[in-house]
This record gives C-alpha cells, structure tokens and sequence, in this order.
C-alpha cells in the first residue's frame, strides 16, 4: 500500500492501533482498512463518511464483506490483482471533483492535409487562455515536438510513460511533461523505435491529461488503432482537415467513415477551396458532415513548419481565424483562474 500512495502522489499515515484512529478517520482524504484490523474498527462505530476502502487477501470473502459494509466501506479490494483499481480510488479522491477537459482530435482526410500543423495552431492558441496539452497520438508521424522545435526539450515521452497503468496523479504528470511557452507536449520520440502504445497505459493517460488541463488537442493517425479510437471516442469534436480537390475528397471519405465507425462524429476543415478546386458546398455534400472552419494556405505557415518555427506566432491570417473560430465552438471563451495563469507563466 505504501508503493501504491506514492503512485498515486499520497501521504500515507500507518497506524496499527485502533485507539486514536477517530481523529485520522475524520480528516482523511481515504482511509484503507486492512482486513485483519477491520472487526476491530466495526466495533468502534466510526461515523460514516466517503472514501472508505478495505484491502483483503480474499477480496471475495463474504465475512470481509460484511466488515465493510458496517464500515461504510465503499468497496473490498484484494492487493496485488486490484492494485490498479485502489489507484484510482485513491487518485480521484485526492484530486477532488475535477471538470474533465475537453478534447479536440485533428486528423488528416489524406497524406499532407496539415493536420498536425493545425493541431499545433490549436493548442498553442488555446494555452494562451488555458492550461492545454497537445497530444501526438501518432507513432509514425516523427514527433509533433519537431514541428514544434521542442525535440531538444526535457520531459516525458510516450515511451517513458510505457507501463502505466490506472491513476496517474494529475499535478505531478502535468509537470513532467515537456513545455514550449504555456503548452506542454506529449509527443513521440523519434530517437527511439517506436513500439505500440499499450491501450492500458493510454487509458490512463487520457484520463490523467483531461485532470491536469482544461483543454486537450489530439494530433491523430490517419491509419486507425485501437489508442486512436480511444481518443476518439472521448473527443467533443474531431476535425477532419480535408484539401479542396477531389482526389483528397475521395481518401477523406474513407477516413470519415473510419472515425464514424469508432464513435467519432467528423466536422470538415476544409482547406484551399476556390474557383478552380472544389467548393466548400460541395465537399460538405460530398462527405456528409459539416463544415467547422475554412482555411487557406499562407506561405509563411508553411516555411514556419519547415524551419520547426511555431505556426500561429502572428495572431492574425487564416489559420489564427480558424484556431479562434474552432476553440470558441468546441471549447469556449473562458478566463483562467490564478492558479492557472501561474501555471501558464512559469512556462
């Protein structure tokens, strides 16, 4: 138990004496009852309260059960094989009743869409209101930190993180990972081979940044996976950036489709639609889904992405119209709280 508090960024006070535990029980943000000393604590009628757990070594006891029934326990655990579940408990409660952040997924309809540039336009828009993570959810894509010229940066990558499972302490994995400015990154690391993210490890991860931030942006593979789906599925939107000619149109399609089949819904930024490509109209029509931003191609946008210089450093052009237009839809305009702004500025 004591490895799991430190897991899970605890302070953990072991007594073995039932005399003296009334005051511990009451100022407590979890209190774990071992089985052995359980009758014990029963027989002095501790006032109920939230975050009771009991830990067995036979977790499917019905006489243990009992015992933590009249402790008001909210559950019986059996350590090692629930360790991850006693995490999570103990991690929820420690970092109280947190607003999960949003999350905006951006993927490619085809190779060389933009994606990850706007993705990075996103993120780094919104760390400038509110404590926001930019997520490279693709093994393949080189490291969203080159684009953004933070490779050199210090943090915790995707493969520091292989292992992970259930709680991960919100503050504490905030402040692991690498920053340019007020946005934190987790990327991939391309001095590495990149093995496959392990659905677990990204299930708590997820979880962790939706905690520790108020807005997460998700940088998506266009070859679905089961880590992608994951994000997908708890995305409030997912932006389908889609160049206006028909050749991208048809492999956006696909894509589309693919998103719909893991629970996503698609709405179209549409890129460089004009006279002599295809309308705006004409590709909503074509794909079925809404348009959520137009945008057009500026030339220091790209040679910015070239020179690994962040691509919304102006805050006017057509991508910084887009950025503000999709944050205020998806996310919405709100003030950052003291704490926030600290965070923000100590990067």
């Amino acid at each position: 138990m004591i490895r799991l508090a430190a897991l899970a960024g605890a302070e953990l006070d072991v007594t073995t004496e039932v005399d003296g535990l009334q005051a511990a029980w009451r100022s407590a943000a979890v209190v774990v009852v071992g089985s052995d000393l359980a009758a014990a604590v029963a027989v002095t009628e501790p006032p109920r309260r939230e975050g009771v757990i009991v830990v067995a070594d036979d977790a499917e006891s019905a006489e243990v059960w009992q015992l933590a029934v009249a402790l008001g326990a909210a559950g019986v655990y059996q350590l090692p094989r629930d360790q991850h579940a006693v995490l999570d408990v103990v991690g929820a409660t420690l970092d109280g009743p947190i607003e999960a952040a949003p999350i905006i997924a951006v993927i490619g309809g085809c190779g060389g869409a933009g994606a990850s540039t706007l993705a990075a336009a996103l993120a780094l828009t919104s760390a400038r209101a509110r404590p926001t993570v930019l997520v490279d959810a693709d093994r393949y894509g080189g490291g969203i930190d080159v684009l953004l010229g933070a490779e050199q940066c210090e943090g915790a990558r995707w493969p520091e993180l292989s292992g992970a499972r259930g709680h991960l302490e919100a503050q504490a994995f905030a402040n692991a990972l690498p920053r340019v400015g007020s946005l934190a990154v987790l990327s991939q690391d391309r001095g590495h081979p990149q093995p496959e993210i392990d659905l677990e490890t990204a299930d708590a991860v997820a979880a962790a940044v939706r905690r520790a931030f108020a807005a997460v942006v998700v940088d998506l593979p266009r070859h679905g996976d089961p880590v992608a789906s994951l994000f997908v599925a708890r995305a409030e939107a997912v932006l389908l950036v889609v160049p206006a000619t028909v050749r991208a149109a048809a492999a956006a399609a696909a894509v589309a489709a693919s998103v719909v089949a893991q629970g996503g819904v698609p709405s179209l930024v549409v890129r460089d639609a004009g006279p002599q490509r295809l309308g705006v109209e004409e590709i909503a029509s074509v794909l079925g889904h809404p348009v959520g931003a137009i945008l057009r191609s500026e030339s220091w946008v790209m040679t910015a992405a070239e020179r690994a210089e962040l691509p919304v450093r102006r805050g006017r052009g057509s991508l910084a119209d887009a950025c503000g237009s999709l944050l205020a839809s998806y996310i919405g305009a709100r003030e950052m709280t003291t704490g926030e702004r600290e965070w923000a500025e100590a990067g």
